[in-house]
């Protein structure tokens, strides 16, 4: 992750990735499928900040599908007791 944010859903982005989510025209989380109260995104520097002493200490970053590896179907409930 290079320039991580966070979006209205609270969770951490790739700024590009879920720029490319919003501006394809969806306004629901990637993760929750809840919508989002606005497209703004806000820099996460606590999460760039651990991201680059971890790069610095010898940590390699890894490249995953991004967000259009994520399904946005709802998933279903499971019991707590289960």
């Amino acid at each position: 992750m290079r320039e991580p944010v966070v979006a209205a859903d609270g969770r951490s982005y790739e700024r590009a990735a879920i720029t490319a989510f919003l501006q394809a025209g969806n306004s629901v989380s990637p993760v929750t499928g809840q919508r989002l109260a606005h497209p703004g995104l806000t820099p996460n520097s606590a999460l760039a900040a651990a991201i680059s002493q971890f790069l610095s200490k010898g940590g390699q970053q890894k490249s995953f599908g991004g967000l259009g590896s994520l399904s946005l179907k709802r998933r279903q409930q499971q019991p707590a007791y289960a």
